[in-house]
């Protein structure tokens, strides 16, 4: 599914920074999603480091992911002038930091509102 929806919107002329951003979120929640059922079942000694991590992994990925569909449009269309230029492209990627901390934030709220809601142990 994601991948026709990607297919779909590398066809379209549009230069807009907001349907990259949620189809590279949505490719790495598939990636990571894919990767821990992979692995079958991760250490439950200690929830809370791999939360962090996989967070932190999941804000990696959404970056490098919005940096290659951008290039994907880029090479697909091959403009004279791209669609999204390089300049824009180094710049999600020098963000990369910034989008780790932020799937951090995230998967620690999402971590600690599961852990209120279902009275369970961290």
């Amino acid at each position: 599914m994601c991948g026709a929806v990607i297919f779909f919107w590398s066809g379209l002329e549009d230069n807009d920074l907001t349907a990259v951003t949620v189809l590279g979120v949505w490719a790495s929640l598939t990636l990571i999603s894919l990767w821990i059922t992979s692995h079958k079942a991760l250490p439950t000694s200690n929830k809370a480091t791999w939360v962090v991590i996989l967070g932190a992994g999941m804000g990696l990925l959404t970056s490098l992911c919005v940096a290659g569909l951008m290039l994907f449009k880029n090479l697909r269309h091959s403009h004279i002038f791209p669609d999204y230029p390089f300049e824009m492209i180094l710049g999600i990627l020098a963000r990369a930091p910034f989008w780790a901390m932020s799937g951090v934030s995230i998967s620690i709220g999402i971590f600690l509102s599961i852990h209120v809601f279902t009275k369970q142990d961290i």
